[in-house]
């Protein structure tokens, strides 16, 4: 372990929460070894629970922990909305319905349950706690990175899953989000680096997808530089097919993320409004519409 991370052989992923435990194992599916760096002394089970929708179920399937959530929390039958000017029922949701992509799936999932589930399935070693980046330096592909113990790494990848307040995005010149305007999802990575969760895509809990869009990133990041790694069908040299995959994750995450960070802002702008015309919208239209 010591020899490659000396050689700058690491996938090197900040932060061992969903999105970072999410992307260790896909990678592991494919073969590949990474490094998990997490500030905390021990795994992060802040956080109670969270609703799991049908989109973080497949990623779930991918990366095989699917069954195993299903076995520990019950399917959620039923959603109620109801207006909050007059309390009644305006909708009700069948979530179990067929929907465009196959039966709805829904359940409230324990974070710790999770993560731990996660962490199960990955080589043990994986994670690598108490290890904070504080700053990263470039040394031709390679990416130094020092830590708040006074070590350093050498990442042939550099994957920031590291939040909103993302060290990595913060290097690679991303402006620090802000909750009270809609914003846009940061752009692509830079060469061997790219961010994924939270740190690429902050949004309001309003359409409770945070987390399964942290999934989301796990298995599409894993896919897209597990192939550019191992397939080499396109030539090139490695750094050049990482940097191809890792385009090729920002094409197919982009407008995803833009999607869910829009869509999020507008259902938290009609539930907060105190407006006339917005409040009957949201207490006659939006309960269907979503």
């Amino acid at each position: 372990m010591q020899q490659e991370q000396a050689d700058g052989r690491e996938i090197v992923i900040a932060g061992a929460g969903l999105a970072g435990l999410a992307v260790a194992l896909g990678l592991h599916r494919k073969g590949l070894r990474s490094v998990v760096l997490e500030s905390s002394p021990t795994l992060r089970t802040s956080g109670l629970a969270f609703i799991t929708w049908t989109n973080a179920f497949r990623a779930l399937d991918a990366l095989g922990v699917g069954d195993k959530m299903r076995s520990q929390h019950q399917q959620i039958q039923r959603l109620n909305v109801m207006s909050s000017a007059t309390g009644e029922i305006v909708q009700e949701i069948d979530l179990r319905a067929q929907g465009k992509r196959g039966t709805h799936e829904a359940r409230c999932v324990s974070r710790t349950a999770l993560l731990l589930a996660l962490e199960e399935e990955l080589p043990r070693g994986t994670i690598r706690y108490s290890s904070k980046i504080v700053s990263i330096e470039e040394d031709g592909n390679a990416k130094i990175l020092h830590l708040s113990d006074g070590s350093t790494l050498r990442a042939k990848v550099l994957i920031g899953c590291d939040g909103i307040n993302s060290v990595v995005a913060r290097w690679l010149g991303f402006a620090k989000p802000s909750v009270d305007i809609m914003g846009t999802p940061y752009p692509y990575g830079m060469g061997n680096v790219c961010v994924a969760g939270d740190a690429l895509h902050p949004m309001t809990p309003d359409l409770g997808q945070g987390g399964c869009a942290a999934l989301e990133d796990g298995v599409v990041l894993a896919r897209c530089l597990g192939d550019a790694i191992l397939g080499g069908g396109g030539g090139g040299a490695e750094s050049e097919r990482i940097e191809a995959g890792l385009r090729e994750y920002a094409r197919i995450r982009r407008w995803r993320s833009a999607e869910l960070i829009g869509t999020a802002y507008a259902v938290g702008f009609m539930q907060e409004s105190s407006n006339a015309v917005i409040s009957f919208l949201r207490d006659n239209w939006l309960a269907g519409a979503l």
